[in-house]
């Protein structure tokens, strides 16, 4: 691990001027410098740069912190990754990782990303191949791709056959056993040995931040199934936290303080290619606030352009729920005649893109435009069926004013009068039959801030990452009224089980690679408080409290449904969640917690961050 004291001599080696003048143009000003903030758009100066303390701060969008965090948020590195790359700058020799488990750790990721590195190469070279790879560049060509955008993408081909990137890799001398971790070979079910995962395929490399390789999408060449196939997850790739094309696409984001969020990979090739280079697509899965994060390092607006199917309306509505809690200005457009950006731009050209794309849509104007489409509203049907679609997205408006013009713009619409629209949408808004997880009104409302029993568990568990096995069932991202912390104990629960001898060290490897400053910096705030109390009985008393807490709010949330079902005559749901209070009842006193929710009384052991 880098001790602490190196850390520092690579930043007092470094000048923050000089480096962030390589992305802003500064101007000296007083004590420091002034320019135009690189993480949002503006045209009035409010990014400032202090040589003195060695540190920037915009004030704006609140962007700030030492060089290593302006690395982290301009170029997409983990803060191990800027830490190196400065070390090169200010030519300092950087120590081997104290714990072996951390050094085999990094030395596993470099090979990763050599091998991935590889196979794109190979994977290039065969579709430069003459005869073997004519389907791939019919394929191509029928979809209108040049060679400049093949190379700025670099796709590749994957030719028919069990074994070829196998032998490749033999005769190059990677092992069988890296390009499996690699997701690029797979065991064969019956028998020993391997076979390549894509086959006869045109591939489409997936680049983190910084452009390197990490995984691929291949597109299928003979009719089967499925159509497009990913790698799997690896120690380089989760597909919820990256976003295909960003690396590419960030700069056109910064200036235009705008992305645009389709869904597949040719729907970014070819917003590319006319010219709409802000263009990313999440990855084949449920959008993520990971990958909203992603968005919100470079612009303030999201326009989605799904496919127009119900598949792509309601990953759209998945999407802006997600966006939208992410603080993001979300707008939508629809494209007349065609199923996708990719359809529509080669019929109808960049022009008519960018005319939609100059006047797009609410969501709520898109999802009323599209329930139009399919339902009669001269029918009472027809409009119950629209204010059930919209019930979810009205939720989710944080601006009551917001909320309020748009249900007078929909009661107009439907021809009905504004309070009975309203009293409808709230009885939509009901979600009887699921109670284990909030609503998205829930999720929205504005959270309290963390509890000291919240900051204490998470500063036990970076102390003690060995104990998390004994919680890890029990422990839950929803217990948490931080987000920051939250996302920390998220984290937390997807790491690999951690052996007591190798706390400290793995503690400090883990910290420095959240992707996130602000995540950096409250875990080392954590991390370094005093604690009292044996940790065992700490993490166990936290965690029964932040259970508690959790389920008193989900039964206080229940009973209120309870008294709306049973005014409303709906018997049956109204006996569902009576039973569903009784379960939450006898949870709750399992636990036997004596704490209504605050404070830290109870537990005589319990024993909160000082």
């Amino acid at each position: 691990m880098i001790p602490p004291d190196m850390i520092e001599r690579i930043r007092e080696a470094t000048d923050i001027v000089e480096v962030i003048s390589r992305y802003v143009a500064l101007k000296p000003t007083g004590k420091g410098f002034k320019g135009l903030c690189p993480f949002h758009q503006e045209k009035t100066p409010s990014f400032t740069v202090s040589s003195d303390r060695q540190f920037f701060h915009c004030f704006g969008c609140k962007a700030g912190g030492n060089v290593f965090h302006f690395l982290m948020r301009a170029e997409g590195m983990t803060f191990i990754e800027a830490v190196h790359d400065l070390a090169q700058h200010a030519r300092i020799t950087l120590p081997e990782a104290e714990s072996p488990a951390v050094q085999a750790q990094e030395m596993q990721r470099r090979q990763l990303l050599e091998v991935m590195a590889w196979a794109a190469g190979r994977f290039q070279e065969a579709l430069q191949r003459p005869k073997v790879a004519e389907p791939a560049k019919a394929y191509l060509q029928r979809r209108g791709l040049a060679v400049d955008l093949i190379q700025r993408f670099g796709l590749g081909y994957a030719p028919d056959g069990w074994d070829n990137l196998m032998k490749a890799a033999q005769r190059d001398h990677y092992s069988e056993g890296l390009l499996e971790k690699a997701g690029l070979i797979i065991p064969r079910k019956e028998g020993e040995g391997f076979y390549d995962r894509f086959r006869n395929r045109v591939m489409f490399p997936i680049r983190d931040m910084q452009g390197r390789t990490v995984a691929f999408g291949g597109r299928v060449l003979d009719g089967g199934e499925p159509k497009y196939l990913n790698s799997p997850e690896t120690a380089l790739f989760k597909k919820g936290e990256l976003l295909y094309g960003l690396d590419l696409a960030r700069e056109a984001a910064r200036k235009l303080n705008r992305i645009i969020l389709v869904e597949g990979y040719m729907d970014v090739i070819a917003c590319h290619a006319f010219g709409f280079s802000e263009a990313v697509a999440s990855l084949g899965t449920a959008f993520t606030s990971m990958q909203a994060n992603l968005i919100r390092r470079f612009a303030e607006r999201v326009i989605l352009i799904y496919d127009a199917d119900e598949a792509g309306v309601n990953a759209s509505l998945r999407a802006f729920e997600v966006l939208n809690r992410e603080g993001l200005l979300v707008q939508v457009v629809a494209l007349p005649g065609a199923k996708d950006p990719d359809e529509f731009l080669r019929a109808q050209g960049a022009e008519a893109l960018k005319r939609l794309l100059d006047q797009p849509q609410t969501m709520v104007e898109f999802v009323f435009q599209q329930v139009a489409h399919q339902e009669n509203l001269e029918r009472l049907e027809g409009k119950l069926a629209v204010l059930k679609k919209l019930a979810p997205v009205l939720d989710q408006m944080a601006s009551p004013v917001e909320r309020t013009l748009s249900m007078q713009w929909i009661a107009g619409k439907l021809h009905l009068d504004e309070t009975t629209v309203t009293q409808e949408l709230s009885r939509k808004r009901r979600q009887p039959t699921q109670v284990e997880s909030t609503s998205s009104a829930a999720v929205l409302e504005q959270r309290p801030p963390a509890s000291p029993e919240e900051k204490t568990l998470v500063s036990a568990l970076l102390k003690h990452p060995g104990l998390l096995e004994k919680i890890r069932e029990r422990l839950q991202p929803e217990y948490f009224h931080d987000e920051t912390i939250g996302n920390l104990a998220d984290r937390l629960l997807k790491t690999e089980p951690i052996s007591s001898d190798a706390e400290e060290d793995w503690t400090q490897h883990w910290i420095n690679s959240l992707p996130e400053p602000v995540w950096v910096e409250t875990a080392l705030t954590l991390w370094a408080e005093k604690q009292a109390g044996q940790p065992e009985t700490v993490i166990r008393d936290c965690l029964n409290r932040l259970e508690a807490a959790w389920l008193r709010g989900q039964i206080r949330l229940l009973q209120t449904r309870i008294m709306e079902a049973q005014q409303a005559g709906e018997r049956e749901e109204f006996k569902k969640m009576a039973q569903n209070e009784i379960e939450l009842k006898n949870r709750l006193k399992k636990l036997g917690v004596d704490w209504g929710g605050g404070g830290s009384g109870g537990r005589k052991n319990f024993a909160p961050l000082k």
